[in-house]
């Protein structure tokens, strides 16, 4: 195992219904952050997914982005996986964040992409979890998950 790691997922959840959730994530030597818009109804059934997971140890929880780029694809600029209990009692959790930049006058498209994986126990999921289950229209939240960085 390595030392203490963390994602944290900052969520803004604007007066005309829509989450933007900006994600930071840190494991090991690796960092980035990327950001993208849910719907609130697909925070909430993550969370739920969540609590479900940290107590039954069973199954596995990932938020669904609700939003398409302009050329019709879904970028998943976002995506956290939260898979079932080990056999250590820890839960895996896998983040991808990337992000596209265009740049110069040719406009080429450069994506940065970062994975990072934590191993979280039942707990800090629980708390991760009630923060992200309830977001009030118009308020900033921010749920903070640490773990060990396991890649």
């Amino acid at each position: 195992m390595y030392p203490l790691s963390h994602l944290t997922l900052s969520v803004h959840h604007d007066h005309d219904g829509d989450c933007r959730v900006t994600a930071t994530v840190s494991s090991n030597s690796f960092a980035g952050s990327s950001s993208a818009w849910f719907q609130p109804s697909a925070l909430a059934a993550f969370a739920s997914a969540v609590l479900a997971l940290a107590e039954s140890g069973c199954g596995s929880a990932t938020p669904e982005a609700g939003y398409l780029d302009p050329n019709g694809t879904n970028a998943d600029p976002l995506v956290v996986i939260v898979g079932p209990r080990d056999s250590h009692g820890h839960f895996p959790v896998t983040v991808r964040l990337s992000a596209a930049a265009h740049i110069g006058a040719d406009r080429y498209l450069i994506t940065q992409r970062v994975e990072a994986g934590l191993d979280v126990v039942p707990a800090p999921l629980e708390r991760f979890a009630r923060v992200l289950s309830s977001i009030p229209t118009g308020s900033v939240v921010t749920a903070v998950l640490e773990g060990e960085g396991s890649f």
